[in-house]
């Protein structure tokens, strides 16, 4: 009687391979709208601090040109389309002493998500509220 060396197959099978890829599609779908949620809570947190930046800039262009800064309190032009922002002032106002009427506005991104920025009646300054 001879004798064979038997060597098992090396590799994986159809199954093995199938099995895995489906653990990872689970992985995948589970996390698809926590990666989707991330990202909106970036753009929100950009689109507020553009919204500072701007009303800042225009703080210091009252005091440098020693005239009143009047801006719409929809500020629409600072934010993309699917963003919405509300405002307890019609209108937000800088004066040349570096002093502004105080406003608070809620930036809405969708979904209950917001963000608030608030300007100080007192030194004119704009920031957001955490």
């Amino acid at each position: 009687m001879s004798t064979k060396d038997h060597t098992p197959a090396q590799g994986f099978t159809l199954l093995e391979i199938m099995v895995v890829m489906v653990i990872m599609a689970i992985g995948a779908v589970m996390t698809a709208p926590t990666i989707g949620r991330i990202a909106e809570e970036n753009s929100l947190r950009v689109v507020t601090a553009k919204v500072v930046s701007g009303l800042r800039k225009s703080h210091r262009q009252a005091m440098v040109d020693a005239e009143t800064v009047t801006l719409p309190g929809s500020l629409s032009l600072l934010i993309p389309e699917k963003f919405r922002i509300e405002t307890t002032a019609n209108e937000i106002v800088f004066f040349p002493d570096g002093t502004a009427l105080q406003a608070l506005l809620i930036i809405h991104a969708g979904h209950g998500r917001h963000s608030k920025v608030s300007i100080n009646p007192f030194s004119g300054l704009a920031q957001e509220i955490k």
